[in-house]
């Protein structure tokens, strides 16, 4: 068997990959040919071939391999995977092996991705919702934010848990206070329950070093009304002044400035 793998690599350094592949297949049909090391070479082989279905089968066999670290044989899974899901066109099969990537490796982002977006494909929420809550409880710190984001909107969107999903919100801004899912989405939560004081607030939060205009003139609609009502005139106007520097031909903007800037020439 090693006189078989190396020919195998003889001819594999040599470009005569077909050779290779003849080579190592005969080593796979013997006896221990399921030793890692040949179906390593087999798998590097069939790669560079293109021989995706083949590549599968051997994938599989690594997978099923006992003693190898989790890491390695979560990342022979979700080469599986995508081969199943995007060559193969195996689709159930390959939810099974994301699946088996992600219990693996649960702070893994490529597994938890292609979930994710079979998940909201199926509209399958609750399926959605463990897998975002078991990522978040995996995950280091660098990650948690935007997990912790993600799932604030699909529990604010589609169970209505304003609680929950504000809760989710505030534990994603404390750990990155610049995470513009977690603002969004707390302003959203403002809201939805007609909440003045958050609204305010987590706008004047979105719009700290805001350079964007189209954004900057939604957070001065949703900010405007609320400090008109309460007779906060000059907070409404400094919000316009900020639109107008962003946006200065927009004339929404150009025209709550003109008013607000009469009425307290006014009351001056």
């Amino acid at each position: 068997e090693l006189l078989q793998v190396q020919t195998t690599r003889n001819h594999a350094h040599q470009g005569r990959i077909a050779q290779a592949l003849t080579a190592v297949r005969r080593a796979a049909n013997r006896p221990g040919g399921h030793d890692e090391q040949v179906l390593r070479l087999h798998a590097r082989l069939l790669r560079e071939s293109d021989a995706k279905r083949e590549l599968a089968e051997v994938l599989e066999t690594l997978t099923a391999l006992d003693g190898a670290p989790v890491a390695i044989r979560a990342a022979d899974l979700r080469e599986l995977a995508a081969l199943q899901e995007q060559d193969l066109t195996d689709a159930e099969t390959a939810v099974s092996t994301w699946r088996r990537a992600f219990d693996l490796e649960p702070d893994e982002p490529k597994a938890l991705a292609a979930l994710e977006r079979i998940h909201r494909k199926q509209e399958d929420w609750s399926a959605l919702r463990a897998l975002l809550e078991t990522a978040l409880e995996a995950s280091d710190e660098t990650r948690r934010s935007g997990l912790a984001a993600r799932l604030g909107h699909l529990l604010l969107e589609q169970d209505d848990d304003v609680e929950a999903a504000r809760a989710h919100f505030e534990s994603a801004l404390a750990l990155d206070a610049t995470n513009t899912t977690a603002l969004a989405g707390l302003r959203r939560v403002a809201e939805q329950c007609d909440d003045a004081d958050l609204l305010l607030e987590v706008c004047e939060r979105e719009a700290t070093d805001c350079d964007d205009a189209d954004r900057m003139g939604e957070l001065a609609r949703a900010a405007i009304p609320r400090l008109r009502e309460r007779g906060d005139l000059e907070g409404a106007h400094a919000w316009t002044v900020r639109w107008t520097r962003l946006a200065p031909s927009e004339r929404d903007a150009l025209v709550e400035r003109a008013g607000l800037e009469a009425t307290l020439s006014l009351q001056s």
